[in-house]
């Protein structure tokens, strides 16, 4: 009896996480707020840039959540081996928990963003990835218009 209520709840528990994934949802911009800085660094480690502008976490913000829009989301799962880091954005709140980290990878075919700890339905996902579009890989990969004032979204 036990057993059989356990595996109703997981089930319904695995629905409601999934249908948001499903539906394209991505988060409102109140939840930009609490980023409050992005440093952002190359393959190497080293920081290429940071900011404390809100335009410029909003624009990171919205590209990250429509990039993942129709797209498969892989949880908890390893990006391919053969992609190589580009840039890491590491959005920091203002108590500083939880810091959340984007990583961008390519191949030689496919463009791909890992997030850690970033809230991908309702709640944070400690890890994932996604495939994302040329274009918005090609805003991401330029770290430093990102954070112009004039940049185009």
């Amino acid at each position: 009896m036990m057993l059989k209520l356990a595996k109703k709840l997981a089930l319904l528990l695995g629905v409601l996480l999934i249908i948001p994934l499903t539906m394209g949802f991505s988060l409102p911009t109140k939840t930009v707020p609490k980023v409050q800085t992005i440093s952002i660094y190359n393959a190497q480690g080293q920081k290429v840039a940071q900011t404390h502008s809100r335009l410029a976490c909003k624009r990171i913000y919205h590209i990250t959540n429509n990039s993942f829009n129709n797209k498969e989301v892989h949880l908890n799962a390893q990006i391919p081996a053969n992609s190589k880091l580009q840039y890491r954005y590491l959005l920091t709140t203002a108590n500083h928990h939880p810091n959340m980290e984007l990583a961008l990878y390519s191949n030689h075919n496919n463009h791909y963003l890992k997030t850690k700890d970033y809230p991908i339905s309702i709640f944070p996902v400690h890890q994932s990835y996604w495939r994302l579009s040329t274009a918005d890989y090609q805003k991401l990969q330029h770290p430093k218009n990102m954070l112009k004032p004039s940049a185009n979204n």
